[in-house]
């Protein structure tokens, strides 16, 4: 199944993802966590995401 078929099948479905974000005490992303549902013969499943380490980049002073 290719991933436009998926998005075929899911139909409305497609529209939205749902997801859960943690952040830590500064609001920085530390867990991304996606609700994928199922399509064909793809079983729903969740997608996560950890966030290990942040590198800062000033934009506006660099």
């Amino acid at each position: 199944m290719t991933d436009e078929d998926v998005v075929k099948t899911l139909g409305d479905q497609a529209a939205t993802v749902p997801f859960t974000a943690t952040v830590d005490a500064e609001g920085q992303l530390k867990e991304l966590l996606v609700d994928v549902s199922a399509a064909g013969d793809k079983k729903a499943h969740q997608l996560k995401l950890t966030v290990t380490g942040v590198h800062r980049y000033d934009f506006f002073n660099n």
